[in-house]
């Protein structure tokens, strides 16, 4: 026999599977037959044209008619009624309602994804509607049964499924970059980036994630991935400066492209020169502004004078070094090279200036700089 505790058990898994049933949504809509009380009913709530007393009606209707709450009328009525009152959050839940059981609902789609994009909370649902709608209306057959859709409405309604979709679009695009943005966690953040630039290959701010996906794998220390983030970056925007700068920085060790980072190099410095003559840009200081001038300047410099260093051309060099040192100040690689171009040119006491700081700075630089200052003394 069962303990009255098991009988309390199961008496409460049954009164769970009827609140479970009773909530979920039935597989085929309810039909409402013509000239039954509830079409009857129904048909007194139509002609009401108040939206909050249509609400009030329609809330007795589904208090005498249970079996009603999913009928297709019903939520397409609550959605128009609530639409009225500007009532989103319930606009929402009866437009999907509405959508569930009837999937070529052209009336309630539109309100549905317009009332989604006002309340800027549920991108990812709003988008969703918008390709479901816009996939409905391409389709060669959606006109929902009973109605004779005329060639110039069909146009119109693929217009308007169009335009939602777009402005979905944008509204994803821009809540997803805004998450990428936001996020802390580096691998994360990565994660977002790289699923943004997949989503939105042609978005205008596919070159801003694909610049922070390089730094991200800078800071991982993935040589590799941030330059090719960079080359993505330059396929979309070829002029961006950050990343020609960037990519050429990072290729200039590689004598297997010594002749693209060159081509870099030149444009990064005509790019950063012409800076000079811009005016600052919006939402940027004129501390800022100077600040990202001499950094883009200085270190496209510093590259075509350290380039020149490599083949030996020390006195064609000299002059690029000697601006990205007064740009960047004591930056360790800058310091070094204008140091070591110094000291090829036997101007020893200069170049034990720019070495010994070069020497005092922990980093890649500092035992370069040692050994030059070992060889300036012999």
């Amino acid at each position: 026999m069962f303990s009255k505790k098991h009988a309390v058990v199961m008496l409460w898994l049954l009164i769970s599977s009827i609140v479970v049933w009773c909530q979920t949504p039935p597989s085929t809509p309810p039909m409402i037959m013509a000239n039954s009380p509830e079409d009857k009913a129904l048909r007194v709530i139509e002609s009401e044209t108040d939206a909050a007393k249509r609400v009030t009606l329609l809330d007795q209707f589904v208090k005498d008619f249970p079996a009603m709450a999913y009928a297709v009328e019903v939520n397409e009525l609550y959605t128009f009624a609530y639409q009225s009152l500007k009532d989103n959050a319930k606009v929402v839940d009866h437009a999907e309602r509405a959508v569930a059981m009837k999937s070529n609902d052209i009336d309630v789609y539109p309100v549905l994804i317009n009332t989604l994009l006002d309340m800027r909370n549920q991108p990812e649902k709003a988008y969703d509607y918008a390709q479901r709608y816009q996939k409905l209306v391409q389709g060669s057959d959606w006109s929902p049964a009973g109605r004779t859709i005329s060639a110039d409405e069909r146009a119109r309604i693929q217009g308007d499924a169009k335009s939602l979709l777009d402005a979905a679009h944008l509204q994803k695009e821009y809540n997803d970059l805004q998450k990428a943005y936001a996020e802390t966690d580096p691998d994360q953040k990565i994660s977002l980036l790289e699923a943004f630039v997949k989503t939105f290959p042609d978005s205008k701010q596919v070159c801003s994630a694909f610049t922070m996906l390089a730094v991200g794998y800078l800071q991982k220390r993935d040589v590799s991935k941030a330059a090719s983030n960079a080359q993505d970056c330059l396929k979309a925007e070829p002029d961006n400066i950050e990343m020609v700068v960037l990519l050429a920085d990072l290729q200039v060790e590689d004598k297997t492209k010594a002749a693209e980072t060159a081509g870099l190099v030149k444009k990064a410095v005509e790019l950063s020169d012409a800076l000079d003559s811009q005016p600052v840009p919006d939402g940027q200081t004129e501390a800022d502004w100077t600040k990202r001038k001499n950094y883009m300047r200085g270190t496209a410099h510093g590259l075509r004078g350290y380039i020149d260093l490599k083949v030996g051309l020390y006195s064609k060099g000299l002059p690029d070094l000697q601006l990205a040192y007064k740009l960047l100040g004591n930056d360790s690689a800058t310091l070094y090279r204008l140091g070591f171009c110094l000291a090829k040119l036997h101007r020893n006491k200069e170049a034990e200036t720019y070495l010994t700081q070069a020497a005092g700075m922990p980093g890649a630089y500092q035992l370069a700089a040692k050994r030059a200052l070992t060889q300036l003394e012999r």
